[in-house]
C-alpha cells in the first residue's frame, strides 16, 4: 500500500475473496487512502452455484464513483484454473464533466509448464485454446458494455488492465512480439485503435514474471517466493495496460 495513494484507479488480480479476509482488509485500508469506491468478483453462493470453488480474484479500487458496473464469468478454464470463476470486471467512471472512462480488469486462463513448449506456446495447447476463447468472450463483453452508452460526439476511451497471461515476448531470449500477442492486439482492435501503453512507455515488452538478475556473472531468479521453480527465469511479459480509442459508432454488432 506504500505507493497506492499516488494513483486514482487500481486494478488487482488474484485478490481472492473466498476463504480469506485479505481482500476485505485491503479494501478497508485502501478506503483510508481515498479509494472510497470498489468493485470485486462475486463470492459466495453465486460462485458455488456456477460450479466454481473460488471467485475470480478481481478488484477495482477508485477515488471516483462508478456510473455503471458489470461483471463477466468466462467459460471454464483448465488445469487448476478450472476451479476459479475467472472473468472480467467493468466500471464506468466520470473523472470530470463530459469525460468518461470505460475501465476493464481481467485475468484469463494461465499457461502451465507441463504443456511442453512452455513458455513459448505453439497455440495448440489446451490453455492457449481456452485463453483464446476467453479473450473472445472478453472483447464481446467490452463491446456490449460500451454499446450501452449511445454513440455521442465525444470520444470515450476504453482502458483494459490485468494479467492477461499472454506472453508478449517470443521467448526469454527474444523480446520481439509473439504470435499470441499479435492475435491479442488484433482482437482488441475490433473495438478501436488499441495501444499497449507499457510498450509505448518502455519501448519493449518488459519482463513481469519469471525475471532474472545477474550477480558476479551468474544469472539467478529475481523472485523465488511466489514463483514456482519450473517457472523461474522464464522472463515473460504477461501484464498489460491497454488504451483503446473508440471508433465513433464502429463497435461489434453495429451495422455498416
Amino acid at each position: 500500500m506504500n505507493h497506492a495513494a499516488e494513483y486514482d484507479i487500481i486494478c488487482l488480480q488474484e485478490m481472492f475473496g473466498a476463504f480469506s479476509w485479505r481482500r476485505a482488509k485491503f479494501i478497508a485500508e485502501a478506503k483510508n487512502l481515498g479509494f472510497c469506491h470498489h468493485f470485486s468478483s462475486p463470492v459466495g453462493m453465486q460462485t458455488l452455484l456456477g460450479g466454481f470453488l473460488v471467485d475470480g480474484g478481481l478488484l477495482i479500487l477508485s477515488k471516483f464513483p462508478f456510473a455503471a458496473q458489470r461483471c463477466l464469468t468466462f467459460s471454464r478454464g483448465n488445469h487448476s484454473d478450472a476451479v476459479a470463476a475467472k472473468g472480467a470486471l467493468y466500471v464506468l467512471i466520470q473523472p470530470s464533466p463530459g469525460q468518461f472512462l470505460h475501465i476493464f480488469n481481467t485475468h484469463p486462463q494461465a499457461s502451465y509448464p507441463e504443456e511442453g513448449a512452455y513458455p513459448a506456446m505453439t497455440g495448440e495447447e489446451k490453455s492457449c485454446k481456452a485463453r483464446r476463447q476467453q479473450i473472445a468472450e472478453l472483447v464481446e463483453f467490452m463491446s456490449q458494455c460500451v454499446r450501452e452508452r449511445n454513440c455521442s460526439q465525444q470520444q470515450e476511451s476504453i482502458v483494459l488492465m490485468g494479467d492477461l497471461n499472454v506472453n508478449a515476448r517470443t521467448s526469454a531470449e527474444n523480446p520481439a512480439s509473439s504470435v499470441e500477442y499479435s492475435m491479442l492486439k488484433s482482437s482488441l482492435g475490433r473495438l478501436g485503435i488499441a495501444q499497449d501503453l507499457v510498450l509505448a512507455h518502455t519501448g519493449e515488452h518488459p519482463v513481469t514474471f519469471g525475471d532474472v538478475e545477474e550477480t558476479g556473472g551468474f544469472r539467478k531468479p529475481k523472485e523465488v517466493v511466489l514463483t514456482e521453480a519450473s517457472e523461474r527465469m522464464t522472463q515473460q511479459s504477461l501484464d498489460y495496460i491497454w488504451l483503446i480509442h473508440r471508433f465513433e459508432c464502429l463497435l461489434l454488432g453495429t451495422a455498416h
